[in-house]
């Protein structure tokens, strides 16, 4: 288990709707109110590579972006540490970590990312109505 501020985005951005098309603003909900809990629901446990950052620290990428975003969200509503599972990928899980490193494209040393389809607000992401629609980023 990790704390969630240790973790860092591997992409600059991330989309507002996870694969099977739930808004990502539904499970930081789910988390608030205590329906999932991030150390025991088996699909919060998150992918993650260790490598140095740009400053030749290391530092803990995650491959589930979402997910991290969603966790982050949660802990900085809450105002308390928030831990999640992950599990460290070595470079024996060569699918995986070939997929970090086709996907890496943070310009923020994986500090921060923008929700696809979100307007910033003073460093906050917030979700913009979709109107009933699945909206695609561009």
């Amino acid at each position: 288990n990790i704390d969630v501020s240790k973790l860092r985005y591997s992409q600059r951005t991330c989309g507002q709707f996870f694969s099977d098309g739930r808004k990502c603003s539904d499970l930081v909900q789910d988390l608030q109110s205590g329906l999932v809990d991030p150390l025991t629901a088996d699909f919060m446990k998150l992918s993650v590579v260790e490598k140095r950052d740009r400053h030749g620290k290391l530092a803990f990428f995650s491959i589930d972006n979402r997910r991290l975003w969603c966790l982050k969200k949660y802990q900085q509503r809450c105002k308390s540490m928030v831990m999640a599972r992950v599990r460290v990928l070595r470079y024996c899980d060569y699918k995986q970590v070939l997929r970090f490193w086709r996907n890496l494209d943070t310009d923020t040393d994986g500090l921060d990312i923008t929700v696809r389809g979100g307007d910033r607000e003073r460093g906050h992401w917030v979700f913009v109505a979709a109107r009933g629609k699945r909206r695609r980023g561009r």
